[in-house]
């Protein structure tokens, strides 16, 4: 799963909530040709939400979105990128008993339907179907659809209509197969995931590859007994698989165990898979208490290694855990402890999460009280806010249904159902270039000095990371810078590590105990004297006033 496509929705596969029907009568439906629809409108601000996050085409987030009124309510809705890095957006459109699955994308001057045309029912599938992912193919640049209705169905577009695709599904002759995940491997083998369920109770993850025009088992016992989950007590649902590029698998799941939910996670590590969590001992898997993760909540990270986004406690918090090789651990202080991304009294749920080779990844959420959509970013040291106010009041918008994907310049494209009738919205976020100049000079700082930094320059809504130099002769046995700035003109977005940190020091937190009030304190360490540190740390802030001449950020105390 390497194109970080995450998506959130409400759960409806729950077994506890299922009654298994014991006939099924499968119809295969004629597709229709491509119908194109132009999206043509001026460009709408976010009412009441961030002004960062803005429509991504005109017309794309305003009034009738992209679905342009047609259908009722609509979700689950799943999002991804082209060769080109163009968006197509799935979405299933239900109507009780039914629900069509239709698909749009963006070539770049408009929104077309894909093989389908909603305003005449005729969907890519012709029968009851939800929307679990939609992938491309390496091999042709053709998009796939996973859906899923007691029994998983695969559809690819062949620029013209969707067929059935790897013999239209993923075999299974012990239950029902629910929540599919596709991906390839390097030698572009697709590899499906899903969990099959047995019965209200008893449910397995399952691991199948396609070669030589057939679905067989991954690996031996990946589909018998109980798959890789190795457990048919409790139930099982979401799980997903991340390859990396030398062939490993990552598969993370939800699982009951056996009163409460927790996050389990095996890799594939060439030759068997192996748990990631210590099953003996945690029945929470990664999490430390009862957790649940949405249908997307897996990325890999530079060095190919997994980061999950969660939610736990009660509240519910927003957590994010990396693994690192070994164990799993936080991604930057309190990612997964406390309120992890939350703010102090707020809860939060079905956490997705983007990444792209920067390492920087955004996690978007829906606010248990506003019912926004929150999100932040991480900025290599801390999460901060991605957009003025995504984390805070209302959110950046209003979504049920949500999908997001990140490109490979770090910006960020959001899917979402909204409104009465719940339209089809999308929407883009541009992180926007940061300022590493402090005028002509970064911040050098001496041992006990209390300093007032230059006038700083900046447009409103700019982010300026401010590179802070230590100087001192004295052996340091600990550290704890106090800062004080002009909070009416920006605000503190957190600390960013720099890349080369000076040997002996061991980063710690950045904390704003009032308002334009930051402590910033290194763990406790012994260095050699330090003439020329380099750059220790950045601080990171918005402009939120035109700052331009004014001096607002000063070093009050070195200890």
């Amino acid at each position: 799963m390497n194109d970080t496509t995450h998506r959130a929705i409400v759960d409806h596969h729950h077994f506890s909530s299922l009654s298994f029907p014991f006939l099924f009568a499968w119809i295969a439906f004629f597709i229709s040709f491509l119908v194109c629809q132009t999206i043509s409108s001026p460009l709408t601000d976010l009412v009441g939400g961030s002004p960062d996050w803005q429509e991504y085409s005109p017309g794309s987030a305003a009034e009738e979105g992209i679905s342009k009124g047609v259908g009722n309510p609509k979700g689950p809705v799943a999002l991804a990128l082209d060769a080109n890095e163009n968006p197509a957006v799935a979405w299933s459109y239900q109507t009780y008993p039914q629900s069509f699955v239709y698909v749009m994308q963006w070539n770049g001057e408009q929104w077309m339907h894909l093989g389908c045309n909603p305003e005449t029912h005729t969907d890519i599938v012709g029968q009851e179907r939800d929307v679990d992912k939609i992938v491309l193919d390496p091999t042709d640049n053709q998009f796939i659809v996973s859906m899923d209705y007691y029994q998983n169905e695969l559809r690819k577009f062949d620029g013209k209509s969707w067929n059935l695709w790897a013999n239209g599904r993923v075999p299974d002759s012990i239950g029902y197969q629910f929540f599919t995940d596709i991906a390839f491997l390097p030698d572009h083998t697709p590899v499906a995931v899903y969990h099959r369920g047995i019965g209200p109770a008893f449910s397995h993850v399952c691991v199948q590859k396609f070669v030589n025009g057939s679905w067989e088992e991954f690996s031996s016992g990946s589909t018998a007994g109980s798959g890789i989950s190795q457990s048919s007590e409790w139930g099982i649902i979401r799980p997903q698989l991340a390859p990396t590029s030398d062939g490993k698998i990552y598969v993370v799941w939800e699982q009951k165990n056996p009163d409460r939910y927790g996050v389990f996670a095996k890799q594939w590590n060439g030759s068997e898979w192996i748990n990631l969590f210590a099953e003996a001992t945690n029945r929470f898997g990664i999490a430390q208490m009862s957790a649940g993760i949405s249908e997307r909540a897996i990325v890999l990270d530079s060095n190919e290694h997994p980061i999950v986004t969660y939610h736990t406690g009660d509240p519910a918090r927003i957590y994010v855990s990396r693994f690192d090789g070994e164990q799993w651990v936080e991604m930057g202080i309190g990612s997964a402890s406390g309120d992890g991304l939350c703010a102090s009294g707020r809860a939060g749920s079905n956490s997705i999460i983007v990444n792209n080779h920067n390492d920087h990844p955004v996690v978007i959420w829906q606010d248990t009280a506003s019912g926004g959509l929150y999100a932040k970013q991480f900025n290599g040291v801390s999460w901060i806010e991605a957009g003025q106010g995504a984390a805070s009041a209302d959110g950046m918008v209003w979504g049920a249904d949500f999908d997001a994907v990140m490109k490979s310049d770090g910006s960020v494209i959001l899917a979402y159902a909204d409104g009465e009738n719940r339209e089809i919205f999308v929407r883009k976020y541009v992180p926007p270039i940061s300022s590493e100049q402090l005028l002509s000079s970064e911040v050098h700082v001496a041992a006990a000095s209390v300093i007032s930094i230059p006038p700083i320059s900046g447009t409103p809504g700019s982010v300026l990371h401010i590179p802070v130099n230590l100087e001192t002769t004295a052996t340091i046995t600990a550290l704890t810078m106090d800062f004080s700035y002009d909070a009416s003109k920006m605000s503190f977005q957190g600390i960013e590590k720099a890349d080369t940190l000076i040997a002996g020091y061991v980063l710690a937190d950045a904390h704003e105990s009032t308002p334009g009030s930051i402590r910033f304190a290194a763990a406790p360490f012994t260095a050699p004297p330090i003439t020329n540190s380099g750059i220790l740390v950045y601080l990171v802030f918005r402009i939120n006033t035109d700052a331009s001449g004014t001096a607002f950020l000063s070093i009050d105390s070195l200890m």
